[in-house]
């Protein structure tokens, strides 16, 4: 599958894991997007924080809504991510 066709993936970039969404994060299709993105980070803490993503990267993004945001927020708060100290890019 192309990267560009991708909802969202994690990438390496300096030895800290990214979090990269693409394409459109809307109410309408919650959850779906929500089915993806638990299987790229736990419903549960980990033990190892450095395996979660510190950084959020929008740039691939074409729309993005409040709802689709939290969605993201609490699925890494609830894998045991800092979510007050994420580095968010490109929105």
């Amino acid at each position: 599958m192309a990267q560009a066709q991708r909802s969202c993936w994690i990438e390496t970039d300096e030895g800290s894991p990214v979090l990269h969404l693409g394409g459109s994060w809307r109410l309408t299709g919650l959850r779906e997007l929500s089915g993806q993105l638990s299987q790229l980070i736990p419903a549960k803490p980990v033990a190892a924080r450095g395996a979660l993503p510190t950084v959020v990267d929008g740039s691939a993004l074409q729309h993005i809504d409040t709802a689709a945001a939290l969605l993201v927020l609490n699925a890494l708060d609830q894998a045991g991510a800092d979510v007050a100290a994420l580095t968010l890019r490109g929105f």
